[in-house]
This record gives structure tokens, C-alpha cells and sequence, in this order.
């Protein structure tokens, strides 16, 4: 598709903005415009041209301006279309009766009825019976149905000797204060036949009694709507800017990282010129821009935020001061909170006189994982000590009765076999009690040892407890009013 050369209509409105210039119901009205606009130029690039009409008509449906007749229709006629094209031509007529292209347009609109008529009439000697075709399309005869439609008839170009048909552009003005008198200057003439104008560089000048003039230089290019504001209480010439991103929560700093911060997503009024922003949200890698402000255009920052390679870990329990180690290195104490790269990590937790809690975590990138920890005492062993140290000493007791027993009995057997040991030795009657008691000292140990293991493994307090929450962004950043002041703290846990 051959470049089509577009010129520009200017639209003049004086209205009273609200403080700080915050975005009322005239400006949403016309970003839904521009929106509509945009759209229908991409689709007229693509060739789409019955879907650029549509959204030329949308957006005059919104804002009736002129312009989006004239686009429409230029859509039209592109596609095919003459007969609907030359209506949404008068119609552009009828709205913008001194335009200064209005005997062009005129002229265009006798020569797309020529066209409808002259397709009509092909059609009806082509098809003389009357018959639709296969397509289902019904014989143009030059004229719009009361529904407003018209045959599809094969694309129409103008001559060459004619100016190639054009989109038209808008510049909306606004003042403060809104009784100011607004001028618009081309080559050094004044601009009378406003809206439409050809491209170029124009010069804004508002004046009024109770303010200094202010004059800028607005460089028109087709198929635009743009907005001026001119706010003569201003020292400086204000520019707009807006700033969305992918995620919720983001903040915007503007020439000054250390001052207030502002939510996105954010419109601002900025003076005309450079100026350098910060957008950074806890848990995304931050981006810098430097951007430049011009004269009535806003400009339109659409950023995608990536998460950081990292996440964090926090760790809250009801024993403060609790050693934490992460993969066996020790990080710190409850509680405690701190970045560790993303994967699967071990954490353990001790503390004196409570049982350790040892588990594996998932980190997630840019995210916190939060652990909940409720540590247990650890089972006193001190009965289980004592009950070892007297089993120990009941068997060093058995053993030793056990030594004298048997070298009593060695005794007692070698006079026997001397013949030396009388029938009523009182060593017989001793040794048999001290054997007893050995066997008895033996005994006693074992139950003790028995005993003191038991004590040793059983364990009737629950083990140590923790819950490891599900991962979620992180956020403690105070959020400033750049133009209320105040501050407010957020931790989310």
C-alpha cells in the first residue's frame, strides 16, 4: 500500500481543570478517543480498512469531532466503499461547514457518487435478471440503505491528478484560567480556519490581563490528538506523563531516588524537557528510564518488571534468639529475615533446652517464604543419669562380691583337699551369702540399666513445629504523597 500523506485538524476547547490537573471526565473521554484513533491508523497500515472505520466512528462517538468523519470516510473509500464514503464526507461537511478543504471534499463527494452510480450501473447490465451473486451481495445502486449499508464494489483509487485522500489530526487546549485567550500562529499568520491545518509548526500563544503571556511552538504530525494545557499560573510549560506496568504495587520516583514516591500506575503533569524516573517494586529487578516531556503530547511508559534472582526467607517463633542455620551456615536469630537464592535450601533451628526443627524449603524468585516456628522442650535426662550411675555402681558391687566369692572358694577348696577344713567352717555359710549376694547385686544392674535406657529414649513432648507458608511478594516501603505528604508503612507477612 502506497504512503498516504496526512494532514491535521486542530480542535480548540477551553475548560477548567481540577487541581493538579487530575484527570476528569474530559480527558478520559479523549484518551478513549486517541485509543480508537491509534487503533484505526494501525488498521488502515494493514489494509483493514472497513475495521479502521469502525474505530474512527468509535472514537466520534466519544468525541464528535469532525476529524473522525473524515477518517472514516477516507477508510471507506479505500476499501471500496463510495457510496458510504461520500456520506461520511457530507457528514464531515455538515459538521465543519468552513473548512478550509471544504470545496476538495465537495468535489470528492460528486466523484464517489459517480463511482457508486457507475458500479451500479455495471452491476445491472452484468446482471440483468436481477439475480444475486454467490457472494450474497446485493446490487449497488449508488444510494445508502436506511440501515446505513452499502455493496461491497471492487476498490476505487483517485485520479493521479488529484491530492491523495489524508487523515486529519487534533489538538485539544485547555487553560488555566479558562478565559484566556488562545491564538494559533503559521508562519507567522494567524490560523482562522481552525480545526484543520496542514502539518507543520505552529505557535500557541494564550494571553490574559491578569498573567504574562505564554507562547510555545507545537509541531504538528499527522494523525495525532493531542492535548495542550497551558496553565499561565505556572512559571514552567507542563508536559504529561503516564506510567503502567505489569505488576500491582510498583512505585515511581521522578528526578529525586531519595524524595516521595508515587503509586503506578501514575499520570503526571512534568515540565517540558529531560528527566530521569525510578520504578521499583520489593521482590523486581528496578528500571531506569531517561525520558524526554514535549509540548502537548503525553507520554505513555508501558514497562514489563522481572522478578530478582533471589527470594527471601523469614523466620518468626516463640523461642527469640534461636540459632537459625540455612544449608549448615549459621545466618542468624529468631527472628530474622534475609535474602537467599532461589532453589531448595535446609533449614534448622536450635535453641538450649528445646528440640531442633529441621526441614527443606522451596524459595521462589523475588518472593518470600515465611516459616512459622513453635519450638519444644527437649526431655529432661537426669533421672535417666542417676538411674545409669546406680546401676553402674550395683554392678561394680556385684563384681566385687563376685572376686571375694570366688577367692573364697578357692580358699575353702584347697584346705578341703588338704583335709585341713573342719565340717563347721564359718567361711562355708559366708561364702554361700556373699554368692547370693552377688547374684542378687547382678540382678539389681540389670534392671537399673534396663530402666535408665528407658528413661534414656522415652520422649513424651511432641517434637518442634513449623509451618512454612506459601511464598508472596514482600513489601515494607514507605509510600509518599508526592503532593499530600504523609507516609505509610506496609509489612505483609
Amino acid at each position: 500500500m502506497r504512503l498516504w500523506v496526512l494532514t491535521c485538524g486542530i480542535a480548540l476547547a477551553c475548560l477548567a481543570p481540577s487541581t493538579g490537573f487530575a484527570q476528569n471526565n474530559s480527558e478520559a473521554q479523549l484518551d478513549v478517543a486517541r485509543n480508537h484513533m491509534e487503533r484505526g491508523r494501525d488498521f488502515f497500515a494493514q489494509a483493514r480498512f472497513t475495521e479502521a472505520a469502525q474505530e474512527f466512528l468509535a472514537a466520534y462517538e466519544v468525541q464528535p469531532f469532525s476529524a473522525f468523519l473524515f477518517n472514516a470516510g477516507v477508510a471507506y473509500e479505500r476499501h471500496g466503499e463510495p457510496a458510504r464514503a461520500a456520506e461520511l464526507f457530507r457528514s464531515y461537511i455538515e459538521r465543519d461547514p468552513e473548512a478550509s478543504d471544504a470545496s476538495d471534499v465537495r468535489a470528492r463527494i460528486e466523484r464517489l457518487r459517480a463511482q457508486a452510480l457507475a458500479a451500479a450501473a455495471a452491476f445491472q447490465q452484468a446482471n440483468p435478471d436481477g439475480t444475486t451473486p454467490p457472494d450474497g451481495t446485493t446490487p449497488p445502486d449508488g444510494t445508502t440503505p436506511p440501515d446505513g449499508t452499502t455493496p461491497v464494489v471492487p476498490t476505487t483509487t483517485p485520479p493521479a491528478d488529484e491530492t491523495p485522500a489524508s487523515f486529519k489530526s487534533l489538538l485539544y487546549i485547555e487553560t488555566v484560567p479558562v478565559d484566556a485567550h488562545v491564538t494559533i500562529l503559521h508562519e507567522g499568520q494567524p490560523v482562522t480556519n481552525a480545526p484543520t491545518v496542514d502539518p507543520g509548526d505552529y505557535t500557541v500563544r494564550v494571553e490574559h490581563p491578569d498573567y504574562n503571556t505564554k507562547e510555545v511552538t507545537i509541531r504538528v504530525r499527522p494523525n495525532e490528538l493531542l492535548r495542550y494545557v497551558c496553565d499561565l499560573s505556572r512559571a514552567e510549560t507542563i508536559g504529561f506523563m503516564s506510567v503502567q506496568v505489569n505488576v500491582e504495587g510498583a512505585r515511581l520516583f521522578i528526578d529525586d531516588h531519595e524524595g516521595a514516591s508515587n503509586q503506578i500506575p501514575y499520570r503526571t503533569p512534568l515540565p517540558i524537557g529531560p528527566h530521569h524516573i525510578w520504578i521499583e517494586r520489593s521482590g523486581y529487578q528496578p528500571i531506569e528510564r531517561d525520558v524526554t516531556i514535549e509540548v502537548a503530547r503525553q507520554l505513555e511508559l508501558r514497562e514489563t518488571m522481572e522478578r530478582l534472582n533471589n527470594g527471601r526467607i523469614r523466620v518468626i517463633g516463640n523461642v527469640r534468639g534461636a540459632t537459625i542455620y540455612i544449608d549448615n551456615n549459621r545466618v542468624g536469630a529468631v527472628p530474622w529475615e534475609g535474602d537467599v537464592s532461589s532453589g531448595s535450601h535446609n533449614v534448622r533451628v536450635e535453641a538450649d533446652g528445646m528440640k531442633d526443627w529441621d526441614e527443606a524449603v522451596e524459595v521462589s524468585r523475588g518472593q518470600l517464604t515465611p516459616i512459622r516456628l513453635r519450638m519444644r522442650p527437649s526431655v529432661s535426662r537426669g533421672g535417666a543419669w542417676v538411674t545409669a550411675t546406680f546401676s553402674a555402681l550395683s554392678l561394680g558391687g556385684a563384681i566385687a562380691l563376685s572376686m571375694l566369692t570366688d577367692n573364697l572358694h578357692d580358699e575353702l577348696a584347697a584346705e578341703s583337699a588338704a583335709g585341713t577344713l573342719a565340717s563347721n567352717d564359718s567361711r562355708v555359710q559366708r561364702g554361700f551369702w556373699m554368692s547370693i549376694g552377688a547374684d542378687a547385686a547382678y540382678g539389681v544392674a540389670a534392671g537399673l540399666a534396663i530402666l535408665s535406657i528407658y528413661y534414656f529414649i522415652r520422649d513424651p513432648l511432641p517434637d518442634s513445629e513449623g509451618t512454612i507458608l506459601e511464598p508472596r511478594d514482600w513489601a515494607l516501603l514507605p509510600t509518599m504523597d508526592a503532593h499530600g505528604g504523609g507516609a505509610a508503612f506496609r509489612w505483609s507477612f
